[in-house]
């Protein structure tokens, strides 16, 4: 995603240039190329902000490496809103379809066991796709009271970023995710620090008629997971703490 900012950016541009003589002006510039694509080709405000985001990030952590006393920051303010869009998000899969569609045997015959397992795993975890498949080696904990994931920022050979710190988080194995990960015990490294998961198994699922409709993708076992832990009625804080969301932007407070 850093990447494709980049150069969109610099498409948005016209020209590279050195970072430090990057400003508001051309923050500007970029938030007009975006309102320009969004109007011409139908996408969304929410890609041209990931954008933003992305940029900013970058930025900022360029300026800190210098160690700027007043360091810049060029994409303050810089966003597209949309005032009648409707908020949206993927569509959950049915936990119905997933007991009669995806467990029943022979489902993913066809499918290698890797990715098999990552979708298995993301069922009974509610973990983003990327938190299971880029695990390192050490963070699935099989020996501990409670087996667990360790989704956290890691550094060293197997250095790994997450989403946020609000991401960070233990997250217990149980049912058929544990099973799932004591046949994988040191990870995924087909598909770590890779991104081609998520296309195949979708396309896997598409192909075998197992997705609910076209709109649905894998990523609504995530969804799906939240809404089971709202019907046991779990609390509010508690949901988002365990599916890595920020609890005080949930509350919009500080906790």
């Amino acid at each position: 995603p850093r990447h494709r900012a980049v150069a969109n950016l610099i498409e948005a541009l016209g020209a590279d240039k050195p970072v430090l003589e990057f400003g508001v002006a051309d923050a500007k510039a970029h938030r007009k190329w975006w309102r320009n694509r969004i109007e011409t080709e139908g996408l969304k405000s929410d890609t041209a902000n990931k954008d933003f985001s992305n940029m900013a990030s970058l930025l900022s952590h360029y300026y800190e490496s210098l160690d700027l006393d007043d360091p810049p920051r060029p994409y303050s303010g810089i966003s597209i809103r949309e005032k009648n869009a409707k908020k949206t998000r993927k569509l959950e899969i049915p936990v119905e379809w997933i007991k009669e569609k995806w467990l029943a045997p022979g489902a993913f015959d066809g499918l290698n066991e890797e990715a098999r397992d990552i979708l298995l795993i993301s069922i009974e975890t509610g973990c983003r796709q990327a938190e299971i498949h880029d695990l390192p080696s050490d963070a699935i904990v099989l020996d501990a009271e409670i087996p667990h994931l360790r989704v956290t920022f890691e550094e060293g050979d197997e250095k790994r970023e997450i989403k946020n710190g609000s991401s960070v988080r233990l997250v217990p194995l149980v049912g058929i995710a544990l099973a799932a990960a004591k046949r994988h015990p040191q990870g995924f490294p087909r598909y770590r620090d890779k991104r081609g998961y998520s296309n195949l198994i979708n396309k896997f699922l598409r192909n075998r008629g197992l997705m609910p409709s076209a709109k649905h993708t894998v990523g609504g076992t995530r969804h799906a997971w939240e809404s089971r832990l709202k019907a046991t009625g779990l609390v509010s804080d508690d949901r988002a703490e365990m599916m890595g969301h920020s609890v005080g932007s949930a509350r919009a407070r500080e906790v």
